[in-house]
């Protein structure tokens, strides 16, 4: 073993000791030592998967619940979590939904179904009890960008073969490309792959790695653009090309990045008819809403008008957990189709805990979107990314029910678990190297 820990030097430059350091730390601790680090394993694989696999990434998620148990030390864990403001969030937006079960008007196996559905929100809190520390925030986030480097090769390979695993297997430029999930979802990560690429071009100082990483954002964004019909992705898009421009630098470097990103976007929808066709199909279905035909934009319309209908009725305390669905078919009994085609959620996160949890579940769940703005972790070399995350929250969460869907609370949730956890969840190797950079200056 120090044989082994000679040969790999324990350098911040040697990504040898970057990588051998876990299964180290693996074979020298006891053994629940060893199940804190299984853990943590488990959370980077989680991380890895679950931009491309539901499956695999609730495979990680039980291993890390299940090695969290096993390892002990909850009050040190307690410890590390009890000072954030988002875990106290979790844990009571999680007891408001407890606390609605004892006057729902539901039936069991909707009740069932919510408290399965946010129970990620207790997973959440385990989640940033093990990433105190910064390489193994660093380790999930850069897993996390190999995930979706993975589901951006795939989206572009659909171009030219059929790929097995992808989604959608219609060949050829400017269709609909899905590599896994569905088009909102794939839209929304490849979005903040956007943010993170430009954030990461920006950090670093080697000239092959920002070509690289703007490239990246570059086939992101045109995947969005050219690839998607998700509008919930175009609208984020812009949002997180404006904010990273605000918060990029300063002076004629800022507006050089704007003026270089407004030109890339006014390139990318003026080149992609698929772009203007969905915008202009959004507004047609926007004016017939009231005919009540089953349509995206037009479906939104009335489950927001019909959920505010049944919020007059109980605005206080709501209808209780897993309400939803059987008010829904009530207030539209005269459609029957319509209570199949909106039974599930409305589309938007803050009218459905208003609807089943009252002022108290809005309040708690807003409040939980807007943590990362007011977090003492949105430093300045991390602000873009932690306001960009929680307006891309936001604006989904009104458009889309960010909690309930699967895949969606995957990504909300585990990524408010990793930036929430702290500051430095991109490459410690940079940060040193900035440090060491600053002392010697």
């Amino acid at each position: 073993m120090k044989y082994a820990g000679y040969l790999v030097n324990r350098h911040v430059y040697n990504p040898l000791w970057y990588l051998w350091t876990p299964f180290e730390k693996l074979m020298l601790q006891n053994i629940k030592q060893r199940f804190d680090v299984i853990a943590k394993i488990s959370a980077v694989g989680l991380f890895l998967c679950f931009p491309f696999s539901l499956a695999l990434g609730n495979v990680f998620m039980v291993l890390l619940v299940l090695f969290w148990l096993l390892s002990g030390d909850y009050e040190k864990r307690w410890k590390i979590v009890r000072h954030k403001s988002v875990v106290w969030l979790a844990l009571g937006l999680y007891f408001l939904l407890l606390l609605g079960v004892t006057y729902t008007v539901a039936s069991f196996n909707d009740i069932q179904l919510s408290l399965v559905k946010y129970s990620k929100l207790l997973i959440m809190v385990l989640l940033i009890s093990l990433l105190d520390d910064a390489a193994w925030r660093e380790r999930c986030m850069n897993a996390f960008l190999v995930g979706m480097l993975f589901v951006l090769g795939t989206i572009y390979a659909t171009i030219w073969f059929d790929v097995p695993w992808a989604v959608t297997h219609a060949k050829g430029w400017g269709g609909e490309h899905v590599a896994f999930g569905d088009r909102i979802t794939q839209s929304i990560m490849v979005t903040f792959l956007v943010l993170l690429a430009l954030v990461k071009s920006n950090n670093v100082s080697c000239i092959g790695l920002k070509v690289f990483w703007w490239t990246v954002a570059l086939l992101s964004m045109v995947s969005i653009t050219h690839l998607s019909g998700g509008r919930t992705g175009y609208l984020l898009l812009i949002t997180v090309l404006i904010i990273f421009s605000i918060f990029s630098g300063s002076g004629l470097k800022r507006v050089s990045i704007l003026s270089l990103l407004v030109a890339a976007v006014v390139v990318l929808a003026f080149s992609s008819k698929m772009l203007q066709q969905r915008v202009q199909l959004a507004a047609s279905e926007a004016k017939s809403y009231e005919t009540m035909e089953i349509t995206s934009i037009g479906g939104r319309i009335n489950f927001w008008k019909k959920s505010l209908q049944l919020i007059e009725e109980r605005p206080w305390v709501g209808w209780g957990t897993g309400s939803y669905h059987d008010q829904w078919c009530r207030i539209t009994s005269d459609r029957v189709e319509w209570c199949s085609f909106g039974r599930w959620h409305p589309h938007n996160q803050f009218l459905l805990f208003w609807l089943e949890n009252g002022v108290l579940g809005l309040v708690i769940f807003a409040a939980f979107v807007f943590s990362p703005i007011l977090s003492r972790e949105n430093v300045p070399s991390a602000r873009s990314i932690m306001i960009g995350f929680s307006i891309m929250f936001f604006i989904n969460s009104m458009v889309n029910s960010s909690l309930w869907s699967s895949r969606e609370n995957h990504f909300f949730i585990f990524m408010m678990a990793l930036l929430m956890s702290g500051s430095n969840f991109f490459s410690s190797q940079e940060s040193d190297i900035n440090a060491h950079k600053s002392v010697r200056n």
